[in-house]
């Protein structure tokens, strides 16, 4: 599999069922419980697509941070960001550092088909 998503939520059950929903695509997904270890997973690993939570509590940065740092990271500049939320008022219109917003409550089905639109064809 050489495609990687990674996906950042500061819960574990929210990681757990997003993967799950995932893993019906043939892609590697690896998991991060902060931005500080995503960032760290980022530098060490070939990231193909990023998923991140909007809001992490406890976490010193947003999910709106991460997507910036890792948009500076050379490497990174290109790669499609997608946000998760359930704040329905959240807009990407800032400076659209996301590529999609994937609102809660969702289905597997959804997510699978938002995040497929990123994939390469196999």
């Amino acid at each position: 599999m050489d495609f990687t998503i990674l996906i950042v939520d500061d819960s574990p059950i929210n990681l757990g069922i997003l993967k799950t929903f995932l893993s019906t695509l043939p892609v590697q997904i690896l998991t991060a419980t902060s931005s500080e270890q995503a960032l760290e997973i980022m530098q060490k690993e070939h990231i193909s697509l990023l998923l991140t939570d909007i809001m992490m509590d406890g976490d010193l940065r947003s999910g709106v941070e991460l997507a910036r740092q890792a948009r500076a990271m050379s490497k990174y500049a290109l790669l499609p960001i997608l946000a998760i939320t359930c704040d329905g008022n959240f807009t990407n219109t800032e400076d659209e550092i996301f590529d999609d917003v994937i609102y809660r409550p969702l289905s597997a089905q959804r997510l699978v088909e938002q995040v497929s639109q990123y994939l390469p064809t196999f």
